[in-house]
């Protein structure tokens, strides 16, 4: 508590004390006190958790006496508390400040990125989220968002690129976190032909028996695809044309000549295999 003593030696001098406590959380069990000469009094200042919420933080106040001490009139005495396990603001956490879709080929499927927005805090967490930028970008999900805590809000990026050009966006989330009130999360992808991406030895010799696209080498995987395709031709529904590699353009029909230039690249090195793959997710 805290002692006030009236030391006055004069026995008829009466000590009139009021008291003011000023702040969130902050309150006295006494308004005032009246103290005879030699006499002494407590009073008590206390912080209420619950009248703040419970809010973890730092909490301010004053407490003001004012006496008819003439050389006493007013005492401005600060006041702080702390709440450190008690409920949490709500604190946001974005799973990347930049998306990057590197080389995506014109016309191929669209490729995706996953974001995602939590509440780490204790109280719901507000906010929306808002894409500008190039129109080859585009986001899937709720555009506003109310988060209990440990909620999670997940997000699709999309990128489906029209040009041979860098593109950019940025995606903007707004919450109601005081510490990170606007986040920006920054996309981008460059659109390229198909032409840009032929796979190539490691001399830059073109393969063209890699027809799976998968691992780094002309395999079985690539023969099985190819035997599935042969004697097909342009005449049938669902003939592919990928497969007829021989001659340079093709003939309309998957035959010999096609089978002796993929028996020339089986076991061929694909040297920008992983460029290749990228731009196909």
């Amino acid at each position: 508590g805290i002692l006030v003593t009236n030391d006055a030696e004069d026995e008829s001098s009466v000590l009139s004390i009021s008291i003011t406590v000023e702040g969130l959380g902050f309150e006295s069990n006494a308004d005032g006190l009246t103290l005879d000469s030699g006499t002494s009094s407590t009073f008590e200042v206390s912080f209420a958790a619950v009248d703040v919420g419970n809010l973890n933080g730092s909490y301010t106040g004053t407490l003001t006496i004012r006496t008819n001490d003439p050389d006493n009139r007013k005492i401005i005495i600060p006041l702080s508390a702390d709440i450190t396990e008690g409920i949490s603001q709500p604190d946001i956490e974005v799973s990347a400040s930049v998306l990057s879709f590197g080389q995506r080929v014109i016309g191929a499927v669209s490729a995706e990125r996953a974001l995602s927005v939590t509440n780490i805090g204790g109280l719901p967490l507000t906010g929306s989220v808002d894409l500008s930028g190039d129109a080859a970008f585009t986001i899937l999900g709720a555009a506003d968002f109310v988060l209990e805590e440990g909620d999670i809000s997940d997000y699709v990026v999309t990128y489906t690129p029209t040009a041979v050009e860098d593109n950019s966006a940025t995606i903007t989330i707004t919450s109601d976190d005081a510490n990170q009130p606007t986040i920006e999360v920054e996309v981008t992808g460059k659109g390229v032909v198909a032409l840009a991406l032929i796979p190539k030895d490691g001399d830059g010799n073109i393969i063209l028996g890699w027809f799976t696209r998968g691992g780094t080498q002309v395999g079985f995987d690539d023969f099985f695809a190819f035997a599935d395709n042969f004697g097909s031709d342009d005449t049938q529904e669902g003939f592919d044309p990928k497969y007829d590699i021989a001659p340079a353009g093709g003939d309309g029909s998957v035959n010999f000549d096609d089978f002796f230039k993929f028996a020339d690249d089986f076991g061929k090195t694909v040297a920008n295999a992983s460029d290749i793959q990228d731009a196909l997710q």
